[in-house]
């Protein structure tokens, strides 16, 4: 059907299906339809100044379209294309909007009150007086847009709790205080402490010498006025720590 630029008074319509029509460019005074298929019609630069619409008008085009004192209520509004439309005074009541575009469209006074808005596309819109109430799931792009109280259940992300720190346990080691200045005596390479406590892998307590154990060069030693030095720069004289508290001359 064609009723592009037509001027209509009133146009009432239940239980017929103009999809698609040609409903563009026309002046529609009081627009009410019923349980009716507009889908893909396109009502691109129309003037609709009243009335109220319930039926099928998924992907329709209203694009750029003036909408006036109109209600949706009940009405299948799926993919459904408002871009650079004016809408004013209008209401959108327990209607499916999932993918429907507002792309810069302007809205005054219009209300949102139990809708699917699921995607919905509010890129650009210029607001005014426009409130948004009782939305389900997936309501927080358009709340984002719209400054609305997003409700529970639409997904809006709490922040999560910081996550609790145990307390010390008081069996845990405490580590021994390091003495300032104190430098710990060098370990001879192969040299295991046994169990009383000796620097000896045997058992049996004895004190031979051992005279085939040698320094590395880099190694360091504490000497008698409590310096450190590396053995490779030791000379004939100097007194380093052999032992607690006792000291041998270097030949």
């Amino acid at each position: 059907s064609d009723f592009g630029g037509a001027s209509v008074g009133t146009f009432g319509v239940t239980g017929s299906s103009f999809s698609p029509a040609q409903l563009d460019d026309m002046t529609i005074g009081t627009l009410n339809v019923q349980n009716s298929d507009f889908t893909k019609a396109d009502f691109s630069r129309s003037k609709i100044n009243g009335g109220t619409l319930s039926g099928s008008f998924g992907e329709a085009m209203f694009g750029s379209a003036t909408i006036k004192g109109v209600t949706f209520k009940s009405a299948g509004l799926q993919r459904t294309n408002f871009a650079q439309a004016t809408l004013e005074d209008v209401t959108f009541m327990e209607t499916d909007m999932t993918g429907a575009t507002f792309r810069g469209a302007t809205l005054k006074d219009v209300k949102f009150m139990s809708n699917d808005m699921t995607d919905v596309d509010l890129v650009d819109i210029t607001q005014e007086g426009v409130t948004i109430e009782g939305v389900g799931e997936n309501c927080c792009n358009a709340c984002s847009v719209l400054a609305c109280e997003c409700r529970e259940g639409c997904g809006v992300v709490t922040e999560a709790p910081a996550p609790a720190t145990a307390a010390p346990s008081s069996d845990a080691e405490t580590p021994e205080p390091t003495v300032p200045g104190a430098t710990p005596e060098p370990t001879i390479p192969g040299e295991t402490e046994g169990p009383d406590g000796d620097d000896d892998d045997d058992d049996d307590d004895t004190s031979e010498e051992d005279d085939g154990v040698c320094f590395p060069a880099t190694a360091t030693v504490e000497l008698e006025d409590g310096s450190l030095k590396a053995m490779e720069h030791l000379q004939v004289g100097d007194r380093v720590r052999v032992s607690s508290g006792e000291f041998s001359d270097v030949f």
